[in-house]
C-alpha cells in the first residue's frame, strides 16, 4: 500500500561485486524506493505500480560498473509493475545493404533475444532476411551475446520466379497471362509468391489461376484483377486497399472463385461483376469495409452464382443486385449453413431477379431489401431477429 523502501541514510541495494543477481526483489504498489539520501544499486529488481519506479532518480548515486539501467513491464495479479534491473548492452546494427531501414542500431541486454526485426526496403528488390556476417538467417528470437552486425539480403526482382505456366516461369504474373493463348484453351498458372500487380486477363483466354496459398495485391489505384475471358481462381488472397476494387469482372468475363479470400478494405468492392458471369464456391470470403460500396456488386445483364462461402460487409449492403443473383442451388434440399450473408446494411438488396435456395442472409437494417423471385421448392422462408440485432432470412 505504500513504498516498498524509504531511505534517509544509507542503502545498498546488492554487493557491488562485478557480477548481477536477480535478488533482492523490491516490489510496491506506489514507488519501490523513496529516498531522501544518496544509495547504491547493485543488484536484483525493482517493481512498482509508477513508471518512474523510484522517487528522486538522482538518489540512486551508484550502480554496478559496466552496467545500464533497464526497463521493462511485468503483469502481476491482473497489475502492472514497472521494472528496473541492471545489465550490461552491445549494439546490434542493421546494415540495409543497398536499400533503406528506419532503425540502423539498437541497444540490446546481453543473453537476451534480438527481438522484432526492422523491415528494410529497395527498389526493385524483393528482401529475404536479415544475416549474420558469415551467412547465416537470424529470426527475432537471435539471442545476442555480443555486439553484432545483421546484414539484408535481397533478390533483384528480375530474379524472382512469379508465376509458372506449362513449365515455363515468369518474374511477372502479367507475363505468365501473356503467353496463355487466347483460343480458349485452359491453361493452369501457377503462383510461386506474393505480387503486387494489375492483372488483365483478355477475352479468349481460359485460365485456372492456381494461388498457392500466396497473396494477390492491388497495383497503384487499378483494382487486382480485370477479366475479359474465362478464369478460376483457387486456394489464395486478393487484396485491394485502394479506390478500386479487388476484380472486376467484365461484360465478356466468366469467373469462378474457389477457396479463396478476397479483401477490399478501401472504397470499392471486393467483387464488382460488370455484366458478366461469377460464381461463388467452397470456402470463399469476400469482404468489403467501405460504407458506400458493397462487398459483390451484380450490374445487368450480369449473373451471379453464391454456391457457398461468406459474402459480408462491415460498411454497406454485402451484395448489390441489378440483374439475375443465385443463392444456392434449387435441388431439393436446404443447407442453411453455407453460404452466409452478412452485412451492417441489408444482406442483400435487390431489384433484380433473385433466386434463394440455400444459406442465410443476415443484415442490421434487414436482410433483404427488395423481391426474392424463387425460393426451393416446399421450403418456407423464415425471418426472425437474433441476439445481436440481427434480421435473418433463412429456408426450411
Amino acid at each position: 500500500g505504500f513504498y516498498g523502501i524509504e531511505n534517509a541514510g544509507t542503502l545498498n541495494i546488492g554487493v557491488k561485486d562485478g557480477t548481477i543477481t536477480n535478488t533482492p526483489v523490491i516490489q510496491a504498489s506506489s514507488y519501490a524506493v523513496n529516498s531522501n539520501a544518496n544509495y547504491g544499486f547493485y543488484d536484483g529488481i525493482l517493481k512498482s505500480t509508477k513508471s518512474a519506479i523510484v522517487n528522486k532518480e538522482s538518489y540512486m548515486s551508484d550502480i554496478e560498473d559496466d552496467c545500464e539501467k533497464i526497463k521493462g513491464t511485468e503483469r502481476i495479479n491482473a497489475t502492472t509493475y514497472t521494472t528496473l534491473h541492471l545489465g550490461h548492452l552491445v549494439t546490434v546494427t542493421f546494415d540495409p545493404n543497398g536499400g533503406t531501414v528506419s532503425e540502423t542500431e539498437r541497444r540490446v541486454e546481453v543473453d537476451t533475444k534480438v527481438g522484432t526485426l526492422p523491415s528494410p526496403t529497395r527498389t526493385d528488390h524483393e528482401f529475404n532476411g536479415w544475416y549474420t556476417e558469415d551467412g547465416t538467417k537470424i529470426s527475432a528470437d537471435e539471442i545476442i551475446t555480443d555486439p553484432i552486425t545483421f546484414i539484408a539480403h535481397w533478390t533483384h526482382v528480375s530474379d524472382l520466379v512469379t508465376a509458372e505456366v506449362n513449365g515455363r516461369t515468369y518474374n511477372t504474373l502479367q507475363k505468365a497471362v501473356n503467353a496463355v493463348p487466347k483460343n480458349g484453351t485452359l491453361t493452369t498458372i501457377i503462383l510461386h509468391r506474393n505480387t503486387t500487380e494489375y492483372i488483365t486477363i483478355a477475352s479468349g483466354q481460359n485460365i485456372a489461376l492456381d494461388l498457392q496459398g500466396y497473396t494477390m495485391n492491388n497495383k497503384g489505384t487499378n483494382p487486382v484483377i480485370s477479366n475479359n475471358g474465362t478464369l478460376s481462381i483457387s486456394n489464395g488472397n486478393i487484396k485491394s486497399n485502394t479506390t478500386q476494387g479487388a476484380i472486376n469482372n467484365e461484360s465478356t468475363g466468366n469467373l469462378t472463385i474457389i477457396d479463396t479470400n478476397i479483401t477490399a478494405t478501401g472504397t470499392k468492392q471486393a467483387l464488382y461483376n460488370n455484366g458478366g458471369t461469377a460464381t461463388i464456391t467452397g470456402t470463399s470470403v469476400l469482404s468489403a469495409t467501405s460504407d458506400s460500396r458493397p462487398a459483390v456488386h451484380n450490374l445487368s445483364p450480369g449473373t451471379i452464382n453464391i454456391l457457398g462461402g461468406t459474402i459480408i460487409s462491415t460498411g454497406f449492403n454485402a451484395i448489390e443486385n441489378a440483374s439475375t443473383l443465385n443463392i444456392g442451388t434449387k435441388d431439393g434440399s436446404i443447407n442453411k449453413n453455407t453460404p452466409i450473408i452478412q452485412s451492417i446494411d441489408y444482406g442483400v438488396n435487390s431489384t433484380g431477379t433473385f433466386n434463394f435456395y440455400d444459406g442465410t442472409i443476415k443484415g442490421k437494417v434487414d436482410s433483404i431489401n427488395g423481391t426474392v423471385s424463387d425460393i426451393e421448392t416446399g421450403s418456407t422462408r423464415v425471418d426472425l431477429i437474433d441476439g445481436d440485432s440481427y434480421h435473418i432470412t433463412y429456408l426450411q
